[in-house]
């Protein structure tokens, strides 16, 4: 008995819809490698400082960990309500998963976002721009190309500590003790993800101004974040308090830890050889102790 014809398959009539994102998952692995050149890196569209109208206050960046909850939660919502949305209302999604982003430390991904985001209205001109000079600050060398914030730009207190961020190498920088001081107070405005990345430099500030209150808060601060607590740069820099202070063996026991690191602080530590062997024998007698060590001694001390 012959078998009847399968059935002739019915093309969908339903479109496909079109992925909400204008970009792909932050940090997947591709699973099909495409044909053409390497993708080059999206530089973000800045509007020009100098052309953002003044008569509106500086709007809430949304950078804030608990403004979004979960993550991953608070994505997918934006990106639902992206796919319906046009206009000034899309611009403000596009601008709100940015910040989203940067405020998990995702600045590659928010800097993407950025670039595709067309403000259309002055206060998202002024928080597309601002958004865009933080994500420059934490990004390699790209505030070198960054448009420095307009003399007309509303009052904005993460300013002094991001041009303390993005000034010269400390021993050529000069820092007015009144800017560090309300740089220091603006610290708590970023997310911890950005707080981690400042505190070295900031720490070196204070310590270069012997701003000692300052620093010791600055030092504390590096034991809420794992990948600072027991690193190089913290460790150098204690020891640069140590050897200020004339405390050659806390110097030297800060500057061995410091060291051990691969990062640049690791390679500004001083040689452990010459007259730095005496200290070696002293301070290894006891065996390396967690935590700051000797160079957290001297800067309680000062």
């Amino acid at each position: 008995m012959p078998y009847p014809e399968p059935a002739p398959r019915v093309a969908a009539t339903e479109p496909s819809k079109p992925h909400p994102l204008p970009f792909p998952e932050p940090r997947l692995a591709a699973t099909q490698k495409t044909e053409g050149p390497d993708p080059q890196p999206v530089k973000p569209r800045r509007p020009d400082p100098e052309s953002i109208e003044t008569d509106t206050t500086m709007p809430k960046l949304g950078l804030r960990a608990g403004d979004f909850g979960d993550f991953v939660e608070r994505r997918a919502a934006l990106a639902e309500a992206l796919a319906s949305s046009a206009g000034p209302a899309r611009t403000g999604l596009m601008l709100d998963i940015a910040a989203l982003h940067l405020a998990r430390g995702l600045v590659a991904e928010a800097r993407s976002f950025l670039s595709a985001a067309s403000p259309e209205t002055p206060a998202q001109d002024l928080r597309a721009a601002a958004l865009s000079y933080l994500a420059d600050t934490f990004t390699p060398h790209a505030a070198d190309e960054s448009p420095e914030p307009g003399a007309d730009w509303p009052e904005w207190p993460l300013l002094p500590l991001l041009e303390i961020l993005n000034g010269p190498p400390v021993a050529e920088a000069y820092v007015a003790p009144a800017t560090f001081a309300r740089a220091f107070e603006a610290l708590d405005l970023l997310p911890a993800a950005l707080q981690a990345e400042s505190l070295p430099r900031m720490l070196e500030i204070a310590i270069a101004l012997e701003a000692w209150p300052e620093a010791r808060a600055l030092a504390r601060r590096f034991e809420l974040h794992p990948g600072l607590a027991d690193g190089s740069a913290l460790h150098f820099l204690l020891g640069r308090v140590a050897e200020s202070g004339g405390e050659d063996v806390a110097a030297f026991d800060s500057y061995r830890r410091a060291s051990a690191g691969r990062d640049a602080f690791a390679q500004r530590a001083p040689p452990r050889d010459g007259r730095s062997r005496p200290a070696n024998r002293r301070s290894g007698a006891r065996g390396r102790r967690a935590g700051p060590g000797r160079g957290g001694d001297a800067l309680a001390r000062r």
